[in-house]
């Protein structure tokens, strides 16, 4: 796949005329000429063990030629991020550094480090079975493994210098945007929308594997990414196209619906996935990796076992011997998971007995709205019970001492507090019965029947709690009274 030859380009107008560079003859994107700081990563035991990993999981199952890895995805988007910084500097010189576009073209080539065994089935459905771990996204994991490999490969002066003092923070940023951009290390939204876009879905990963997946299934798709672009430009810090862009970004959005339609949701392929993750469930603690791990499952928490965690792993729970001892929980669970494997090569695969096509509508939204308002309420209610003890705390402290004239401003300070927090009262019991009308209209819609039952269960507590707050505002109100009174008279020892 690689080869060695001696030219110029674009990309190495710098460098000496004899010097070698490394060509990739794409089948999707044609030759790819990667920075030489790429090839240093490519030819690690982390960005190698990508070969070994399945692009779309058990697709492979429907689709034969779906056997393409996240190796030359990761290649095709690494060099994509490149061609977006570049023709975004043409139009935009002085937002958009070549560290930066360096830094681009890294971080495309690393973002699916991090992918387990069948792509997504690892950290997905897998992960789902799993007790007693930390919970982890892929993003982490390549997070962490680039570190690995920044700790194994030795940089030139000259790489240093191309990737710039905080290269290396930028290049897990745009891995992984974080999730408040004050925490971002670089104040250029623009740039977290190349590879990893949360703003609209729109990104080079996304355009790669878009073409090559349909590529290697063999179906159609009219997007063109490479004209997208193009036409990409820099508006207020956000990558934006102009409007005759409109039916090629259409065509992008229908391409993902056909591929989840025709492929990534596919009922047999969705079986072999769960046939998997159950083996995968079933096998976890009766394998062993490198560095001491004993587990599938704990094996994200060590980078040096993760290396070795691809879709060979199917294989070796198919070589694991069995416990002579027949009523051993591992001959159990040993026998269980070859027996789903071997029920996937004989085609004996799980069976879809129905579905049901969810409708999301502005109606189901206020469901989500509900469950933020119940949020803020119960925060709000924690904060009342601390008032409450305070008070309370307060009137105790003077029941323990005589009564002196001193004590009447004291009493006054207690009861500006009580006619605070009687407000308060009288709010949340408002806000409830609020929130009990939003509940009452989400009851008419015609909603999935599953949720129904649960927002009756909300809606008796919500009474109970409505009550419960009148009774506390009428108790609070009587307690204010009664100082009211103390605080007419004239207080003596």
């Amino acid at each position: 796949m690689d080869e060695k030859i001696t030219c110029t380009s674009s990309q190495s107008k710098k460098r000496k005329m004899d010097e070698k560079i490394t060509i990739i003859n794409d089948p999707i994107w044609g030759p790819i000429e990667p920075h030489p700081l790429c090839i240093k990563i490519i030819n690690t035991p982390q960005f190698q063990r990508l070969r070994h990993i399945k692009q779309l999981g058990g697709c492979s199952f429907v689709y034969p030629g779906a056997c393409h890895s996240r190796f030359e995805h990761s290649i095709g988007t690494s060099h994509l991020a490149r061609l977006m910084g570049e023709e975004l500097q043409k139009h935009h010189y002085e937002k958009i550094t070549k560290e930066e576009i360096l830094c681009l073209e890294v971080a495309g080539l690393c973002h699916d480090l991090g992918h387990g065994p069948f792509s997504h089935v690892f950290h997905q459905q897998f992960q789902a079975k799993c007790k007693d771990i930390k919970k982890w996204t892929h993003e982490d994991l390549s997070i962490e493994m680039v570190d690995e490999i920044f700790k194994s490969i030795k940089l030139s002066k000259e790489e240093e210098n191309d990737l710039g003092k905080d290269g290396k923070k930028y290049i897990k940023a745009f891995i992984k945007p974080p999730k408040d951009p004050k925490d971002r290390p670089i104040q250029k939204p623009f740039l977290y929308e190349i590879i990893a876009n949360e703003e609209n879905k729109i990104d080079v990963d996304k355009w790669d594997y878009f073409s090559r997946d349909c590529h290697m299934m063999g179906l159609h798709h009219n997007f063109q990414c490479k004209r997208s672009i193009k036409r990409a430009r820099i508006v207020e810090d956000h990558i934006s196209f102009p409007k005759s862009e409109y039916f090629n970004l259409f065509d992008m959005f229908y391409t993902r619906f056909t591929l989840h339609r025709k492929a990534y949701k596919h009922p047999v392929v969705k079986a072999v996935e769960m046939m998997i993750a159950e083996a995968f469930s079933k096998a976890d603690n009766n394998l062993t990796f490198p560095s001491g791990c004993q587990s599938l499952s704990k094996s994200t928490e060590n980078m040096d076992a993760y290396q070795w965690m691809t879709d060979d792993v199917l294989q070796q729970i198919r070589r694991l011997e069995l416990d002579t001892d027949t009523t051993t929980d591992k001959h159990k669970d040993v026998k269980a998971a070859q027996d789903i494997i071997d029920r996937i090569y004989c085609r004996d695969l799980y069976k879809l007995i129905g579905e049901k096509r969810v409708k999301w509508d502005p109606e189901s939204i206020k469901t989500l709205n509900i469950a933020d308002k119940l949020i803020a309420f119960a925060d709000s209610l924690k904060q009342s019970e601390m008032k409450i003890g305070r008070i309370k705390n307060d009137i105790t402290e003077i029941l323990k001492s005589d009564p002196i004239p001193e004590a009447k401003s004291e009493i006054e300070n207690i009861a500006t507090k009580l006619t605070t927090h009687v407000d308060s009262l009288k709010q949340s019991a408002t806000e409830v019965d609020s929130l009990k009308n939003d509940e009452a209209e989400i009851q008419k819609t015609d909603l999935v029947p599953e949720v129904k039952p649960a927002l009756k269960n909300i809606a008796q507590k919500l009474t109970t709690l409505v009550e419960s707050l009148k009774e506390s505002a009428t108790k609070v109100g009587s307690l204010k009274n009664d100082i009211a009174k103390i605080l007419k008279t004239d207080l003596v020892s």
